[in-house]
């Protein structure tokens, strides 16, 4: 029975949803379907969608495809299969200009300032007078970086996949950094490594800006976000250079090429290592959650931990509201 397709809720239900991927597929059985993500309004977190054939898949394609619209009215099924949830779109229609800015555009905006709120604190509280004056005129700078840094998706479709999913998941490794700070009485660092890390930390994904286009892959994914993060701080060497020694330069290079650890290039920077733990906690606490809410139907969940696939989760000790 686990293979089979299912939908939970026979009465349709009717949302508005910012899609962010979608691709083409087929069944064994060489039946067309649509496989996307979306978040819906109101929702913090990306969730996997379907289109069959009868349900207008050609239709939206071309609106998603060949008229530029990602924003949708839509009627849908909470379904499953094999025990993935998803939504089962059954009808759509392009939303507005204003329908959007009255909803998503208006949900961003609260979104971004609480969000920026929490970083500011941390920032304030730990980073010397130098480096705000420095992260300040980094981004008068560098204006339009700023600008998709506080509204991008931070991945496709592995943790925080949504608006402002980019600023969300450095703002959380930067409080989850400042506990660690505290526990580890800073690591005995000096105001210089100390705004390091922290800085650090701040643009160590500064990259995602050129990688992904609100969500999806751009030409320019094929080089990575680690290396397009590289290159706008090499494009910002002097300006560092006004703030901090050579050599914090390039600690700042090593954790942008180095914080994904194991799976990429490994750290040689106790800097860098440093981001990289942290980055680890927060994609993986992230994913645990979202892949919670998504599958609050289910009795297990899939995780991001290669050796760890799938977690039991008994119904009795969880109460979504």
């Amino acid at each position: 029975m686990n293979n089979v397709r299912k939908d939970k809720f026979i009465l349709e239900k009717i949302g508005l949803a910012k899609i962010s991927f979608v691709q083409k597929l087929e069944t064994k059985n060489k039946d067309p379907y649509l496989n996307g993500k979306l978040k819906l309004f109101k929702s913090n977190i990306s969730q996997e969608f379907k289109i069959w054939e009868n349900d207008g898949l050609e239709n939206f394609l071309k609106e998603f495809e060949d008229n530029n619209n990602s924003y949708f009215k839509i009627k849908y099924i909470e379904s499953s299969f094999n025990n993935n949830s998803y939504l089962s779109i059954k009808n759509f229609q392009p939303m507005t200009s204003e329908e959007i800015d009255k909803s998503f555009g208006k949900e961003l905006k609260e979104k971004q300032d609480k969000i920026l709120s929490r970083l500011d604190n941390v920032l304030v509280g730990n980073v010397s007078n130098k480096g705000r004056d420095f992260i300040k005129e980094f981004w008068a700078k560098n204006q339009d970086i700023y600008s998709k840094f506080i509204k991008e998706y931070a991945a496709k479709g592995m943790h925080d996949a949504s608006p402002v999913g980019l600023l969300h998941h450095t703002t959380k490794m930067i409080e989850v950094l400042q506990l660690t700070m505290k526990q580890q009485s800073n690591f005995n660092l000096n105001q210089d490594g100390i705004d390091l890390i922290y800085i650090g930390l701040f643009l160590h994904d500064i990259g995602k800006i050129r990688e992904y286009e609100e969500g999806v892959p751009t030409n320019l994914a094929k080089v990575t976000h680690r290396a397009l993060g590289i290159e706008i701080i090499v494009l910002n060497r002097d300006l560092i250079l006004e703030y901090y020694l050579e050599d914090w330069y390039y600690e700042l290079i090593a954790i942008i090429n180095q914080h994904h650890g194991v799976y990429e290039e490994r750290p040689h920077s106790i800097f860098s290592y440093l981001v990289h733990l942290v980055d680890m906690y927060d994609t993986h606490i992230t994913a645990l959650n979202e892949n919670i809410i998504a599958n609050k139907e289910n009795n297990t969940v899939r995780v991001i931990d290669r050796d760890i696939p799938i977690l039991e989760k008994n119904p009795v000790y969880f109460d979504f509201k």
